[in-house]
């Protein structure tokens, strides 16, 4: 599970630095590994916010995506880590596992 939404969260940060973001941000959905994410995008100053949901609603997240750095919560659980340790691999982006 945390390594999902690390690679939600990396793959967001790195992929799409460009988001648009508007008043009402439109939510952003997909599935990987036959786990479905739904999202939406705010910035906070310098902060990306992501706040959405995993597995059809059940397992909330929402993560802060600094320069440096991800922090915030995947299913009420802390999560935290730098974005150096993020890699592509095989067209998606991971975490590597500690």
């Amino acid at each position: 599970m945390r390594r999902s939404i690390i690679a939600l969260s990396a793959a967001l940060t790195l992929a799409t630095p460009g988001i648009a973001l508007a008043d009402a941000p439109e939510p952003i959905s997909f599935v990987h590994n036959g786990v479905d994410y739904n999202y939406t995008v705010a910035q906070d100053g310098k902060v990306r916010v992501l706040t959405g949901s995993a597995h059809h609603g059940a397992v909330p997240f929402q993560l802060r995506i600094s320069d440096k750095r991800v922090s915030g919560t995947y299913n009420d659980a802390p999560v935290d880590f730098a974005l150096r340790d993020v890699q592509h691999q095989q067209g998606i982006v991971i975490v590597a596992a500690r």
